[in-house]
C-alpha cells in the first residue's frame, strides 16, 4: 500500500512462533527525538549510527520503507505504508510517523493494525531484487504511458500499468507452480504476493489474481495470519476483478472482513453479451445492475473519477456548480464513470447521482469493454469520436475548466 499525498489505500499479519519471527514489541534504545524532511536529512540520520524509529522494523522492513519514500520541494510527498502496518505495533506506527512528520496518518493507519504483526526472515536476494525489478518497471511503465497522453496534467493520482502483468511472469512466472510452492520460504511467499498484487492493479481479470489466491491459499495452510494487510489486499483484487460471489464467500469466512456489505448483481446481459455496458447502483437495495451501455456515433466524452482523491472531487464540485460547462459537456455527450480496474465505489456512486440524478455515474463492467481507453490517472478525460480515443487529458488543476474547454473544443 501506498500513501501518496494527500492520501489513499490498504493493511496484514502473522504468527510469531514462525521460523524468523521477532518479537511484536522489540525493545530498542531510545530513538533521539528528530524530525526529517527531506531525503539529505533521512540519509544523515541512517548514516549517524544513532538509533531512528526505523530500527523497530526487521531490516527487509526497514529497506522496503525506504525505497519508497519520496520527496519534493515541500518535503515529504509519499511512502510506502504496507511495511510499517505489517510489522508494527501502535507506538511504534506513532513514532515512525512522527519522524517522517507524517503524524496526520496515524488515525487512518492504526485501524488496520489488526492482530500480531507479521515479522518474518528477509525473503532471498533473488526474490528481493525480482520484486524491485518489478517495481522499478512499473513505475517507468507508467511514467511513459502518462507521457503518451496527448495532454496530461501533474494533479492526477496514478492508477497502474498494463505492461506490469507481461514483466511479472517474466519474473516470477515459474517460482508458482503448484507442485514447487510448498518448498518456498514463508518470507518468499509474502514478497510473491506482492508481486502478483502489483501486476493485477491493472489487470485484475488476469492470472494475477489468481496467484494471489494461490499464495494467500498457502500462507493460511502455514497457520501465517493474514489480517495485516494480505487479507485485504485479495478481497480488493477479487471486487476489482468483478468476482463478486468469490470475494463475497472470501470475506465471508475472515471475521474482519465478514461485515463489509458486497452489492448484490444483477446481469440480464449474460457472458454471451458483445458490446460496452455498465452497472448502476440501487442504494436502497445495495444492487449492482448490469445494463447495456452502448457508444455513441459521432463525438463522446468519457471522464473517470474516484473517491478518496481530491483532484477528481475538484473536479465533480466543478461541474456540479457550472451550469454552463454541464451544457457544453451535454454537447458532446458526456459519460462519467468510476476506474475500471478498481473495485466499484458505491458510495460516491450513490452520493452524486442522489445530488445529479442527470449526470449519473455508472462503474464500468471491465476495462476491456472500454477499448482504448488506458486509464493513467483520476480524474481522466477521454474525447471519442465514432468510438476511438482521439484526445485525451488526465488531472485537474486550477485551470481545469479552461483545459477541459479546450480538449472538447476539437470536437467542434
Amino acid at each position: 500500500m501506498s500513501v501518496n499525498f494527500p492520501a489513499q489505500h490498504l493493511l496484514f499479519c502473522l504468527c510469531c512462533q514462525l521460523a524468523g519471527c521477532t518479537s511484536a514489541e522489540p525493545v530498542t534504545t531510545a530513538p533521539v527525538p528528530l524530525v526529517v524532511h527531506t531525503q539529505e536529512a533521512l540519509r544523515a540520520a541512517l548514516a549517524s549510527g544513532k538509533p531512528t524509529p526505523l530500527d523497530a522494523l526487521t531490516p527487509y522492513g526497514k529497506r522496503e520503507v525506504i525505497r519508497k519514500i519520496r520527496w519534493n520541494e515541500n518535503g515529504l510527498a509519499g511512502f510506502g505504508s504496507t511495511p510499517l502496518i505489517r510489522e508494527l505495533g501502535q507506538g511504534q506506527l506513532a513514532a515512525v510517523l512522527s519522524f517522517f512528520d507524517a503524524s496526520a496518518y496515524l488515525p487512518m493507519l492504526e485501524k488496520k493494525l489488526v492482530g500480531p504483526p507479521l515479522r518474518l526472515s528477509a525473503p532471498s536476494n533473488q526474490t528481493e531484487q525480482d520484486l524491485q525489478r518489478l517495481r522499478e518497471f512499473a513505475e517507468a511503465d507508467s511514467t511513459r504511458r502518462a507521457s503518451a497522453s496527448a495532454s496530461i496534467s501533474v494533479s492526477a493520482t496514478e492508477i497502474g500499468a498494463p505492461a506490469v502483468l507481461q514483466r511479472y511472469h517474466q519474473l516470477f512466472g515459474n517460482r508458482l507452480n503448484p507442485a514447487t510452492l510448498s518448498a518456498e520460504q514463508s518470507s518468499n511467499l509474502v514478497a510473491l504476493f506482492d508481486a502478483a498484487s502489483l501486476a493485477a492493479q491493472d489487470n485484475p481479470a488476469s492470472s494475477a489474481t489468481d496467484d494471489m489466491l494461490q499464495l494467500h491459499h498457502e500462507l493460511t495452510a502455514r497457520a501465517i495470519n493474514t489480517r495485516r494487510t494480505l487479507d485485504d489486499a485479495m478481497l480488493y483484487a477479487l471486487l476489482a476483478a468483478r468476482r463478486f460471489e468469490k470475494a463475497r464467500a472470501f470475506a465471508a469466512m475472515r471475521p474482519d472482513l465478514a461485515e463489509m456489505a458486497i452489492p448484490q448483481i444483477v446481469d440480464s446481459l449474460g457472458p454471451a453479451f458483445a458490446g460496452r455496458s455498465a452497472f448502476t447502483y440501487d442504494a436502497r437495495h445495495d444492487t449492482l445492475t448490469r445494463v447495456a451501455m452502448p457508444g455513441r456515433p459521432g463525438t463522446e466524452l468519457v471522464m473517470v473519477v474516484g473517491a478518496g482523491c481530491h483532484n477528481s472531487a475538484n473536479a465533480l464540485q466543478a461541474l456540479q456548480a457550472d451550469p454552463e460547462l454541464q451544457g457544453r459537456l451535454r454537447q458532446v455527450h458526456l459519460v462519467l464513470v468510476t476506474a475500471p480496474n478498481a473495485p466499484i465505489e458505491t458510495r460516491l456512486i450513490s452520493e452524486w447521482n442522489a445530488a445529479n440524478p442527470s449526470m449519473p455515474i455508472h462503474a464500468p463492467y471491465s476495462a476491456a469493454e472500454l477499448n482504448g481507453i488506458d486509464v493513467t490517472g483520476i480524474p481522466s478525460f477521454y474525447l471519442l469520436r465514432n468510438g476511438k480515443v482521439v484526445d485525451q487529458h488526465t488531472g485537474w488543476s486550477d485551470k481545469g475548466k479552461a483545459d477541459l474547454l479546450k480538449l472538447i473544443g476539437a470536437s467542434k
